[in-house]
């Protein structure tokens, strides 16, 4: 059984015969039941999504589509689609719903539901692992995290590539839990991933700087297991998990990340001076950075005159490829502008850099890992 929320609605997949999906209005202090869905035949509901007039479940090796203009009362059925296995994980951006099956051959559907009534499979992705399990999409759906049952010789956590969302999805890299039997997954700020699950360490934090090679970065004993796991930002960056246990004296338990772990959407990186001793002409400059999806960075260079032959106290005025103060550059090469305007002064003695990075995803961050300057006499 699972749930979704929105402001006012939940909608909990049951094993209910006669209302496989129950929706729960929540607007006052006592939930009441509003509406239900019933999906055909003798059957229990696996995983449940909605968006403002639709909603998804599954039941069984079937997908359902269901009315939700209302949330009152009996909902009719839209459309069904046939999947490879049990549906475990519904998540539903824009017109694409991502369906995870329990199936150790595809473990997850890419489904275009822009007609409900018409639903079809464009795209899957078959991993070296066992039965689906969990899936996170991060902001814009470029990457799907992916875990699977434990499998004593395959890995278990998948980074697969959904930018596109046709054909067979490639996995970028994966990770081995262990012991541990998945139950859940989710990305957090920082570039890392949360796995949870039953055995070993039931609570692991995966580092996913480098997509082509995840790995261990710290975790926790939860022996009585981990039945599932939400994650929460919030404004001041400080991200939160909070995991549903065996414990029968705790059932609910938050987990804090490290004090000032928290990461923000903008940032700046100012070098130090290079003092290159003598008045010289700076040309252009290299650089190698990693920009995943839905990140950037950009640049701009500030030259000086020395002051009585040395850096120290000079002042820096920084500029993009057009010499003014508001362009960046953007690309690998770029050429360094041979101009005078107020403290900028190439040829000049004195160099620095400034770095400027941006993320629409919380989860993925630029890396920056060195400049080449060019210069001449």
């Amino acid at each position: 059984m699972c749930s979704f929320g929105d402001a006012n609605y939940a909608y909990l997949a049951t094993d209910n015969n006669n209302k496989e999906i129950v929706i729960i209005d929540i607007s006052g202090s006592s939930p009441t039941e509003a509406g239900n869905f019933n999906a055909p035949g003798v059957t229990s509901g696996t995983s449940i999504a909605t968006g403002a007039s639709i909603g998804f479940m599954t039941s069984g090796n079937t997908l359902y589509s269901f009315d939700l203009s209302s949330r009152n009362g009996s909902r009719s059925q839209v459309g069904s689609l046939s999947i490879a296995g049990i549906g475990k994980k519904l998540v539903l951006r824009g017109n694409y719903l991502y369906a995870v099956t329990d199936s150790d051959t595809t473990q997850l559907h890419i489904v275009d539901v822009s007609n409900p009534a018409n639903m079809s499979i464009i795209g899957q992705a078959s991993v070296a692992g066992s039965a689906g399990v969990d899936v996170f999409m991060n902001a814009d759906s470029s990457r799907a995290y992916l875990v699977t049952t434990n499998s004593p010789t395959m890995p278990e956590f998948f980074v697969i590539d959904t930018s596109i969302k046709t054909g067979d999805r490639p996995t970028l890299g994966t990770y081995n839990t262990g012991e541990m039997n998945p139950t859940g997954v989710t990305a957090v700020s920082g570039n890392k991933a949360i796995i949870v699950g039953t055995g070993g360490q039931e609570y692991q934090v995966v580092r996913l700087t480098t997509e082509s090679t995840p790995a261990y970065c710290g975790g926790l004993d939860i022996d009585s297991g981990i039945r599932g796991l939400a994650s929460v930002l919030e404004a001041d960056q400080d991200v939160f998990t909070y995991i549903i246990t065996g414990d029968a004296s705790s059932e609910l338990k938050i987990i804090s990340g490290d004090p000032g772990s928290g990461v923000a959407t903008a940032g700046t990186y100012e070098s130090s001076t290079f003092d290159a001793v003598y008045t010289v002409a700076f040309n252009r400059f290299r650089v190698h950075a990693t920009q995943p999806a839905g990140t950037s960075i950009t640049y701009q260079v500030a030259v000086s005159p020395a002051i009585s032959g040395s850096c120290t106290g000079a002042s820096f005025s920084y500029v993009g490829p057009d010499g003014s103060g508001s362009t960046f550059f953007s690309a690998d090469t770029n050429p360094i502008p041979f101009i005078t305007a107020g403290a900028y002064e190439n040829p000049g003695q004195c160099f620095r850099y400034k770095a400027y990075f941006s993320t629409s995803d919380v989860s993925i961050t630029p890396i920056f890992s060195d400049i080449t300057i060019n210069y001449s006499p």
